[in-house]
């Protein structure tokens, strides 16, 4: 086979928790090596079969991330590529108990590594900014 591709379904056990991780993957094959890219909407299952988080990939590259606890959203996150290896990511904090934004801002992932970076907005149960924080390259510029 030369610069071939195959999309299968995958499901396979995320953790040490007995969560699963369920998605489709791009198989790409160049002569003898294998390379694999998530595809589209993945999905994070708990034992008792609750979605507990989601993840959306562009041929490998995730785009967005959504994280559940008990249904509720409590975290989200949408990227967006700068350069050939980061991504800069927007994100929202929710409150475990209110449901409400607690925290805005930008994330840089750059290889595996992620930092924060540009202002950072924290908010108090009735969605008033709390305080406002700059971020370079993960350290904290400005309170």
């Amino acid at each position: 086979m030369e610069n071939e591709s195959l999309t299968k379904q995958f499901s396979g056990k995320a953790n040490w928790y007995k969560q699963y991780w369920k998605g489709d993957l791009l198989v790409l094959t160049d002569g003898n090596k294998f390379n694999f890219l998530q595809l589209g909407e993945w999905k994070q299952i708990s034992k008792d079969g609750e979605v507990v988080a989601t993840r959306t990939f562009e041929e490998g590259t995730l785009r967005q991330e959504k994280v559940f606890d008990q249904g509720n959203l409590i975290f989200e996150m949408n990227c967006h590529e700068e350069s050939s290896d980061t991504l800069l990511c927007s994100t929202r904090n929710y409150n475990l108990i209110t449901l409400k934004v607690y925290s805005t801002g930008n994330q840089l992932k750059i290889g595996d590594k992620i930092l924060k970076t540009g202002e950072w907005k924290f908010f108090d149960d009735l969605g008033e900014v709390q305080r406002t924080e700059h971020y370079l390259m993960n350290k904290l510029i400005k309170k």
